[in-house]
């Protein structure tokens, strides 16, 4: 292990493909403060990203820090999935492609974890395995291309919420909204109480 990336380890894969991942265990025994978990990084981390973070997340766990920041490695997972999903589409649909997994970690760390159009807090939790062959949950991040004729590339995508996507695949940004505005106000005399006692959304996946 190279002095520079503490506690880093790779595994290959049958594919030939390297994994990267940082291992609290391998840092050294006797840190205070318990074992956080396992973070694997992006499969496009660049080595100087790669030895930064490493050499970050060392220092954290020096300093007694009992966990890792959760949210940051659900959205490094959850950044992982939809650049490999929206890759692949990009190509079957013969669009650029030109953002990568570390530009939509960033993207969604900027935007508060919140979908740029509705401002409602994405899922970031796996989803069960059973159901996601056939649906996606509605509060599930995805990317929206501002321009239709455009690619995936920064400046002509947002983060937005995989349900509202489907409304502005229909039928555009305006047309949503306007729809979106003529149902709250038809329902505002008894608007549902959508919130649970944490003040989330509640959306069951148990459809």
């Amino acid at each position: 292990m190279r002095s520079d990336r503490p506690g880093y380890q790779y595994r290959r894969n049958k594919d030939g493909r390297v994994v990267h991942y940082w291992n609290p265990k391998r840092v050294g025994k006797g840190i205070p403060g318990g074992v956080p978990p396992i973070v694997r990084f992006p499969d496009d981390i660049t080595d100087a990203d790669l030895i930064s973070e490493c050499q970050r997340l060392t220092a954290e766990l020096r300093a007694g820090h009992r966990f890792v920041d959760e949210k940051s490695r659900k959205r490094r997972n959850i950044s992982e999935q939809l650049y490999k999903m929206y890759r692949k589409r990009a190509r079957d649909i013969g669009k650029p492609f030109a953002i990568s997994a570390q530009w939509l970690h960033s993207r969604l760390e900027a935007i508060g974890d919140r979908c740029e159009i509705g401002g409602i807090e994405f899922n970031y939790e796996p989803q069960p395995r059973a159901t996601k062959k056939y649906f996606k949950h509605p509060l599930r991040p995805s990317l929206d291309r501002i321009d239709n004729d455009g690619g995936y590339v920064p400046g002509n995508v947002r983060v937005v919420l995989h349900c509202v996507n489907i409304g502005l695949n229909e039928w555009g940004l305006d047309n949503y909204v306007a729809v979106c505005k003529a149902v709250a106000a038809h329902q505002r005399e008894a608007f549902p109480d959508l919130s649970g006692p944490d003040g989330k959304l509640l959306v069951s996946t148990d459809w």
